[in-house]
């Protein structure tokens, strides 16, 4: 779990953000997955931006709620806490990868990663799942792809 320390003149005033998410996520193929990001702190502060990035977009933001094909996003937050949750649906091994949540506050700036997989049968020229493939006898399966 990260910590942040901001700190003036004396210990005592630290405050400490910390971020809480699964270090790693398996899922099977066609699943849906959820991330959940919380973030929390010692002492009062403002959350600024509180978000999860991958493959170089951002996926979701805090206080925008957005929801898309491949997923949606939402927003909760209690006293202390602020939880941003990305909702993957119909995973697929193109889902694979490295998911950061990160935090920018009054308190600090703060990221932490989640490892997402996806597991299950992938074609060799789709990054879609062909569990339904095993099904098919191998004539089949050939034709199907030679014509």
């Amino acid at each position: 779990m990260p910590k942040v320390l901001k700190c003036s003149s004396s210990l005592s005033d630290c405050l400490i953000v910390q971020l809480h998410a699964r270090p790693q996520v398996e899922a099977q193929c066609g699943e849906d997955v959820k991330l959940m990001c919380n973030v929390s702190s010692s002492q009062q502060m403002d959350v600024k931006v509180l978000s999860w990035v991958a493959f170089n977009r951002t996926l979701c933001e805090y206080e925008r709620n957005r929801t898309e094909k491949e997923f949606h996003c939402e927003t909760t937050k209690l006293k202390d806490d602020q939880t941003l949750t990305l909702k993957l649906n119909n995973v697929m091994p193109v889902n694979t990868g490295k998911y950061l949540c990160k935090v920018q506050s009054t308190g600090g700036v703060n990221s932490t990663a989640t490892m997402v997989t996806i597991q299950g049968m992938s074609c060799p020229i789709s990054p879609m799942c062909c569990h339904v493939f095993k099904m098919w006898s191998p004539v089949l399966f050939t034709y199907f792809f030679l014509f």
